[in-house]
């Protein structure tokens, strides 16, 4: 058998259920589904079966523009009668693994895209989650296997163990394998910092040393697993929110010391660009406050909650970068601070955080904002109370890491990782950090498998962290 007749030797088995015969040419046309699928033979076959054959992430394929050019051409031997598939066909397209120079000069423009509502919605679903994740390499399908060289994983570094060690530990988390990795140390020991992901590299923002607060800011580079500074901050602050936005990145409120003030807490929001290395400040949030939730969509910053000088608080403002105003949306449900959060897909999830002053006790309740509605509404409760934890989204799921705030909770569940599913508003079977943290900051990245192959797993955390 051969690439030249395996297809019809599938028709033939699987006419006669001739199983291990069909097996072994069905596995033979995937691998080479690039020169088979541009065979005359190929036009003859079903959307049952084309379905079938793209669907799976054993196809071996070199760009998976070669999927999509296929599919075009089976289309066009008999368009009136197989347009009809397209969008069908179309959604097994994995358009997170098409570079963006086609998905902007080809698929936008192609008149089969264009003339189908669908079509049209999933391709500006994309560009939507680009816009999101700029530079980051996050993808929200998962790459077919012949194309994977990144794994998506989750960073976190720096933060306060339980005997109130300041780390500069930096791990990752591949939740596909429920593996950590040690990476390289940061080159200050910080805590009560910002963490952000900005065109594909990690940036760890002030923060709380050993003998005082930072404006340092380092950068993590993934491809080469080493740290460096940048610009530092305009200020020295702590206890602040960040996040990036449209390729830039935003630190706002916190507590911010100087000499003249001592440490006391801010409206500041300032502005990161990584093409000049420079920080400016921006319009003030609406009033002094501290231990905020940060959030973006593709088009604002979101400040949610936190901690003012008279107590926590309920706010939302809104921040839109090309009128540099805060705006006040709807208060979220519940009054908290030290709260986390991620979004998609037009709506904001909102998990646990704190109204103990004293820190001794988080919460467990969970709100979701609909941007369109501007409404909030509650949403499945966590296992574990947490507050200074860290939620990072991983295509449509949504991990919680660390800020177990409760006197009550016992060693075991004090490391648990939850992971809750946007779909299904369910929280999955827990995954296990290999220590515990205060302060837990975490952020997505896209981590090269060779790099991972090349560091050590960590099973207990090193003492020397």
């Amino acid at each position: 058998m051969s690439t030249t007749n395996c297809f019809a030797t599938f028709l033939y088995a699987e006419e006669y259920d001739c199983k291990e015969l069909k097996t072994y040419a069905g596995e033979l046309f995937k691998q080479n589904f690039a020169t088979v699928g541009k065979s005359k033979e190929f036009v003859q076959i079903s959307c049952h079966h084309i379905k079938d054959l793209i669907s799976g992430d054993d196809l071996v394929i070199g760009t998976e523009e070669e999927v999509f050019e296929i599919v075009l051409e089976w289309i066009a031997q008999n368009q009136d009668e197989k347009e009809q598939h397209f969008a069908e066909l179309f959604r097994l397209v994995r358009l997170s693994s098409i570079s963006d120079q086609y998905l902007y000069t080809k698929l936008m423009c192609h008149e089969l895209v264009q003339a189908n509502g669908e079509c049209k919605e999933i391709l500006m679903d994309e560009i939507r989650w680009r816009a999101l994740f700029s530079g980051q390499q996050i993808s929200r399908q998962k790459p077919r296997t012949c194309l994977q060289t990144h794994e998506d994983a989750i960073i976190t570094c720096g933060g306060l163990s339980p005997d109130e060690r300041i780390r500069n530990l930096t791990v990752c988390y591949v939740p596909v394998t429920k593996t950590w990795y040690e990476l390289a140390p940061m080159l200050n020991r910080r805590f009560r910092h910002g963490l952000a992901s900005c065109r594909g590299y990690v940036y760890a923002i002030g923060g709380k040393g050993e003998d005082s607060v930072y404006n340092s800011v380092e950068r993590y580079d993934p491809r080469t697993n080493s740290w460096g500074f940048v610009a530092p901050l305009p200020q020295r602050v702590t206890l602040m929110g960040a996040a990036t936005l449209q390729g830039l990145l935003y630190v706002t409120g916190g507590i911010a010391f100087s000499s003249e003030h001592g440490g006391r807490r801010c409206d500041t929001a300032q502005r990161y660009n990584p093409s000049t290395n420079s920080w400016t400040v921006v319009a003030p949030l609406k009033r002094r406050k501290s231990s905020v939730c940060l959030v973006s969509d593709t088009h604002y910053l979101y400040c949610i909650g936190g901690l003012a000088d008279d107590g926590f608080l309920s706010d939302v403002d809104r921040y839109d970068p090309k009128l540099n105003v805060w705006t006040q949306m709807a208060p979220i449900g519940e009054q908290r601070g030290c709260a986390c959060g991620v979004c998609l897909e037009k709506k904001i999830y909102l998990f646990g955080g704190t109204v103990d002053p004293f820190s001794l006790n988080a919460l467990v309740s969970c709100e979701v904002y609909d941007i369109t509605l501007n409404e909030w509404q509650s949403i499945a409760p966590l296992q574990v109370p947490r507050f200074h934890g860290s939620a990072v989204l991983l295509r449509d799921q949504v991990y919680l890491f660390g800020g177990t705030g409760s006197q009550s909770v016992d060693r075991q569940n004090s490391r648990m990782v939850e992971c809750y599913d946007i779909k299904s508003n369910t929280w999955l079977d827990a995954h296990s950090m290999p220590y515990n943290e205060t302060y837990f900051r975490g952020c997505s990245v896209s981590m090269f498998k060779d790099l991972l192959q090349s560091v050590n797993k960590v099973t207990t955390l090193p003492q020397s962290s």
